[in-house]
């Protein structure tokens, strides 16, 4: 038996009075001596025997083992009840429900920093201080999601890198390929950027390094906030194939500017 579980308990029992008229009823309890289920006991005549089917429904509770047994009361003068036949069931306890969105959060692929020889050993060794995995889409089996780009400055070669921890995700860039010099956006779930694919449920968000051309053909695509003028690149953040937006820094601060539609 298994908590939670609806079933119907029957029994057969055979049973013998000596004296007056009586009630036979099936009893189910649980471990501590709580009654279970529904259903009523009936009537049996005096002096004799007989065989009668006795059932009851229940919903299993949660609970080490159901008691049941067939007791026959006999009438005001006759005596106290007795139980005819008695059985000890033991329940398992539910599995719990699984979420599949959960499970598919708790699923999703991540790395290690060392999936990506590329990375400067600065930023391997922050990412491993941070206990950064590197998430990784449904569209692709390469290792993604670490970037290189130009992000302040014409010249200046950054990285920026998606860091899951605790099932969180936060962009970190690290100007220059520095261990100490970073900026990371606020975190959010991992789970916010599932979705249904045609094999399940699978992780979405992926980061790649955008130019000026990118950056100005989207602008007159889409419309959305008028861009600066360009001098560097951007890092374009998808909602794979849905959307994107693109983070441009521009004199001390990102910029959210227009991406896919």
């Amino acid at each position: 038996m298994v908590s939670g579980e609806k079933i119907e308990i029957s029994a057969v029992v055979e049973y013998y009075l000596g004296g007056e008229p009586g009630e036979i009823e099936l009893l189910v309890e649980a471990a501590d001596g709580k009654p279970v289920g529904t259903g009523s006991g009936h009537a049996i005549p005096g002096r004799g025997g007989g065989i009668s089917t006795l059932r009851k429904d229940v919903t299993v509770p949660d609970t080490s083992g159901l008691r049941v047994s067939a007791v026959v009361r006999p009438g005001p003068s006759s005596g106290d009840p007795a139980a005819v036949q008695v059985a000890i069931y033991p329940v398992v306890p539910a599995a719990p429900v699984v979420d599949e969105w959960d499970a598919a959060d708790a699923s999703i692929r991540r790395l290690p920093p060392e999936a990506f020889p590329e990375l400067p050993a600065a930023v391997k060794e922050e990412l491993k201080r941070r206990q950064c995995t590197v998430p990784q889409t449904f569209i692709s089996t390469r290792p993604h999601n670490v970037i290189q780009g130009e992000f302040v400055r014409k010249g200046q070669k950054d990285w920026a890198v998606l860091c899951s921890t605790g099932l969180k995700s936060s962009l970190i860039v690290f100007w220059g390929g520095s261990g100490e010099d970073v900026f990371a956006f606020p975190s959010g779930p991992d789970k916010s950027y599932l979705q249904g694919t045609g094999a399940g449920i699978g992780y979405s968000r992926e980061i790649s390094t955008v130019g000026k051309d990118y950056i100005l053909e989207r602008h007159e695509w889409y419309g959305g906030p008028e861009p600066p003028e360009i001098t560097h690149e951007g890092i374009n953040v998808a909602f794979v194939e849905k959307a994107s937006w693109v983070l441009y820094f521009e004199k001390g601060e990102w910029l959210n500017l227009q991406g896919a539609d």
